[in-house]
């Protein structure tokens, strides 16, 4: 007979080595301790462990490449002043109270390239926001919880529920699941910039971002949905096993 103690003890060490819902930041500074230089194409350089892969793609509504790039909001005299530090954070009503985000100095943003110049060797000698917009795609290799994620440069005209503003959820195949609205937020303009949290979107394998026209993001923030329900059930099956151990025979 196995004993109580035993079977407790088999449960707690499932739950242990059950996969936690820690958040990642991918933030479009760096991947495997290398830093993303100023024009660096992303697509495929993420592999992050206990989350799996997160691939970034890019559909261009403009004449220029399909192509997501890093772009040093850090530097100056760059094609796209306003996208350079630091950016003041878009005063408005936060969880019902007046707020401010406060200004940040964010590194790297992620823009979808609106021209050709040098992009064949991987990174972009000229970086510059598509002034005609397009879709920023991130898929992920695993189900996860979408927390948050920051937009700069976002102009009035080009959000505010207006069609091709909305950020769609897509399920493993890459299709749009039926989750309610969101769009691209209005950072009221130039070198400003907004937060949009998600309040518990999960169980989505990707993310696209529709722009009208210029603009970036930075930091999403999510994790991968937790235990499996299968352990929950093992264990379930287990506590019940448990309980038919213990009652004596009559």
């Amino acid at each position: 007979m196995i004993r109580t103690s035993t079977i407790k003890a088999l449960i707690v060490s499932l739950l242990l080595i059950a996969p936690a819902a820690n958040a990642v930041i991918l933030d479009f500074e760096d991947f495997t301790g290398t830093n993303f230089e100023h024009g660096t194409v992303v697509f495929d350089q993420y592999n992050i462990a206990d989350f799996g892969f997160a691939t970034i793609t890019a559909d261009n509504a403009g004449t220029g490449p399909d192509l997501a790039v890093a772009f040093d909001s850090g530097l100056s005299g760059t094609r796209d002043p306003d996208l350079e530090a630091g950016m003041s954070g878009f005063t408005h009503v936060l969880d019902g109270q007046p707020g401010d985000l406060g200004s940040i100095k964010p590194g790297n943003i992620l823009i979808i390239q609106e021209n050709f110049d040098d992009c064949v060797t991987g990174v972009c000698s000229k970086p510059d926001d598509q002034a005609n917009g397009g879709s920023l795609t991130i898929r992920f290799e695993k189900p996860v919880i979408l927390e948050s994620l920051d937009f700069f440069d976002i102009e009035v005209g080009e959000n505010s529920n207006k069609p091709g503003s909305e950020i769609n959820f897509l399920d493993e195949l890459g299709a749009i699941l039926p989750i309610a609205n969101e769009f691209t937020p209005n950072t009221n303009g130039d070198n400003k910039w907004d937060r949009l949290f998600f309040a518990g979107i999960t169980g989505v394998y990707g993310i696209e971002v529709n722009l009208i026209g210029s603009g970036a993001i930075d930091n999403l923030v999510y994790s991968v949905v937790p235990v499996p329900a299968a352990i929950w059930l093992f264990g379930t099956a287990l506590l019940g096993f448990i309980g038919i151990s213990r009652r004596k025979p009559v």
